[in-house]
C-alpha cells in the first residue's frame, strides 16, 4: 500500500503526473498547521507499512517545510519518499542529502538568525539612549 498526504493541491493530478494509480495509495488531507503536529504527522505515517509515501502540495517552490517533511520520514523509519506537486515536479527525499546538507544548511541559518536577533537585542537600546540624549 502507499500513501499520499495532501498538504494542498489536487491528489488526481499530483498522482498523474507521477504516473501512479489512484487507487493504490491511501489519500489523507492534512493542513500546514498540521505538520507542525510531530506526533500526528508520524503516526500517520507508522499506521501502515507504506511502499511509498509521497507528500503532495499545490507548488513544489513555494514549499517551506520540505526540511521537517524529510526529518519526519527518517524518525518514522522510512528510507524513501517524495515531495510532489501539481505541475509534476518533484523531490525525491534521501537520508544522505538529508544529512549532509539540509541538515548544516538548516543549523547555519539557525545559528546566522541567532546573530542577528542578538545583534540587534544589543544595537536598539543603545539607538534609543543616543536619541533620547539628543532630544
Amino acid at each position: 500500500m502507499n500513501l499520499l498526504l495532501i498538504i494542498s493541491g489536487n491528489a488526481e493530478k499530483i498522482l498523474a503526473n507521477l504516473n501512479e494509480d489512484i487507487n493504490s495509495f491511501d489519500i489523507v488531507k492534512i493542513d500546514e498547521k498540521d505538520l507542525s503536529r510531530k506526533s500526528l504527522i508520524i503516526n500517520l505515517l507508522k499506521a501502515k507499512k507504506y511502499n511509498k509515501i509521497i507528500f503532495g502540495t499545490l507548488d513544489i517552490e513555494f514549499q517551506r517545510f520540505s526540511f521537517f517533511i524529510s526529518l519526519y520520514l527518517i524518525l518514522a523509519g522510512y528510507s524513501k519518499g517524495k515531495l510532489a506537486d501539481n505541475f509534476g515536479n518533484s523531490r525525491n527525499y534521501n537520508p544522505i542529502i538529508f544529512f549532509f546538507k539540509e541538515l548544516p544548511l538548516f543549523t547555519l541559518e539557525v545559528i546566522l538568525s541567532s546573530f542577528v536577533v542578538l545583534y540587534h537585542y544589543i544595537k536598539f537600546p543603545i539607538i534609543k539612549r543616543l536619541w533620547k540624549s539628543k532630544s
